[in-house]
């Protein structure tokens, strides 16, 4: 097994950053929508507004990662990428949901419970955006880049 290159770790690591950077980006977005709804409509059901604000985070989300993080603009379909992207969100909303309550049923606290659930929600977005939904983008790209080399 070969070892990746130094300009390699250095490139994955700035994607992961990109990925976090992206991924605060998307929760300010949810919390921000979610406030000012539940303030600015107070008739409107509390579900709504939360769906309707992780709806809004999840679409930055998915508009930055593709073209920001893992730069797949125009190297895939977009409503193929966007079809990936909505099963491992829902896949990793139902994780995120068991882990928490795996977590809860051991009793540790409801802030540690949500830490667990977060992270592993997030190396699961990571790691099925990477390797799933924009992986057909990453092939392109890295052949094109051989290709120009």
């Amino acid at each position: 097994m070969s070892e990746a290159s130094p300009s390699k770790a250095k490139e994955q690591g700035a994607e992961l950053g990109r990925f976090l950077v992206v991924g605060l980006s998307a929760v300010g977005t949810d919390f921000l929508v979610y406030m000012l709804l539940v303030r600015l409509v107070p008739a409107l059901p509390i579900a709504v507004a939360k769906g309707v604000s992780f709806a809004a985070g999840a679409v930055l989300s998915f508009v930055l990662n593709r073209l920001f993080v893992f730069r797949a603009k125009d190297k895939g379909k977009v409503s193929t990428q966007a079809g990936a992207f909505v099963l491992l969100y829902a896949t990793s909303l139902l994780l995120n949901m068991g882990v928490n309550a795996g977590a809860l049923a051991l009793s540790l606290p409801k802030a540690v419970a949500w830490l667990f659930a977060t992270g592993t929600s997030t190396v699961t977005n990571f790691l099925g955006m990477k390797f799933i939904v924009f992986a057909e983008a990453k092939k392109k790209a890295e052949s094109a880049k051989d290709t120009a080399s």
